[in-house]
């Protein structure tokens, strides 16, 4: 990906012109993360730590029925509600969850988990504008909360507004005293998106100083120096990633991306293509492509591998780098259209 201005769930047109409308790529974190605070005394609080409990360990209909239980004793109780809209999310039942956390939102406007948990819903309904407000209100209340602000940052790549999402999710970083791992990885990602490989291997070495046992961090850093065209560097740490793919495959991979990094685009498409090919299931073959039609500006085709890439799901996890990514390639196809828009107007 080449700049023409990352985790994680989706989102808004802001092109006027003639150009067509093209499908904003789907919400990569739109997964409830499964934190509440709860605010409601005693005995019901006892109760909805249970029903947190079975969420946690995935047991929906547990969750439900002890959540709903709480909600027999105290209508009024908002976490119990929150329960429910995190099982609903869960379901991508989103009618059933908009409903559910707006009465949460209502309940304890001051909730900055159910105030995220709505604008994630709002999010994956493509109810842009009235998720944007639920981010910004959750930051208000904590600025150190990362999936608000990830989520925002989404909405603002979508809006073409790069620069005010990385200086967002700088200062969520800073806010959380550089503890939040996944806003580092959604900034590394970024930065790479937009050719700026130095600041991305800043952040990613970071996070994995931080963390050391991270596969995730790990395996970003290694993309990054891949990147770099450190491929000596950046095995060891790709691992996780290369296990399933032989030598030979390695090796033109590796030997694509460099093609890359020195300027031979063309080399780069044809060695990747060839390795996607017959490496159907390695996600980084479908993310390095990705990467390759993007410096070509083949946004459309970009947007595919990196599909791809998220929905591949052997051997390794990238569905987040690949979202961001994903998500950068629309708009800078959105941009590149527009600006093509404006050059048949002027004739």
């Amino acid at each position: 990906m080449r700049s023409t201005s990352s985790v994680l769930g989706a989102l808004i047109l802001v092109v006027t012109s003639a150009t067509p409308v093209l499908a904003a790529p789907a919400p990569f974190e739109s997964t409830p993360v499964l934190d509440l605070q709860l605010s409601d005394p005693g005995k019901t609080a006892d109760r909805l730590r249970g029903a947190i409990a079975s969420l946690q360990r995935g047991d929906t209909s547990r969750a439900m029925s002890e959540a709903r239980a709480v909600l027999q004793d105290d209508p009024g109780s908002a976490s119990a509600h929150e329960v429910i809209g995190s099982v609903a999310m869960l379901k991508r039942d989103w009618a059933e969850a908009e409903r559910v956390l707006s009465e949460a939102v209502r309940l304890n406007p001051q909730s900055p988990t159910a105030l995220t948990k709505l604008g994630s819903t709002l999010l994956a309904m493509k109810k842009t504008t009235q998720a944007a407000e639920m981010f910004r209100k959750a930051l208000a209340i904590s600025p150190g909360k990362g999936s608000a602000r990830r989520n925002l940052a989404v909405i603002e790549m979508q809006q073409g507004q790069i620069s005010q999402a990385v200086a967002g999710l700088q200062e969520s970083i800073t806010a959380s005293k550089g503890t939040d791992r996944m806003t580092k990885y959604f900034l590394a990602s970024l930065y790479l998106s937009m050719g700026q490989p130095a600041d991305a291997d800043r952040v990613a070495a970071e996070m994995v100083q931080t963390e050391p046992d991270w596969q995730s961090g790990q395996l970003l850093l290694g993309i990054v120096k891949l990147d770099q065209g450190r491929v000596d560097d950046a095995r060891p740490m790709l691992q996780n990633a290369t296990q399933h793919a032989s030598r030979r495959a390695w090796s033109q991979l590796a030997t694509g991306v460099t093609h890359r990094t020195t300027g031979k685009l063309t080399e780069s498409l044809r060695l990747l293509e060839q390795v996607a090919k017959a490496k159907p299931d390695w996600a980084l073959a479908h993310f390095e492509l990705g990467e390759t039609l993007s410096a070509l500006k083949y946004f459309d085709r970009a947007q595919h591998a990196y599909g791809q890439a998220r929905r591949t799901t052997t051997g390794v996890d990238l569905s987040f780098l690949a979202g961001v990514a994903e998500t950068y390639a629309w708009q800078a196809k959105r941009q590149a259209d527009a600006a093509e828009a404006r050059l048949r107007a002027a004739k």
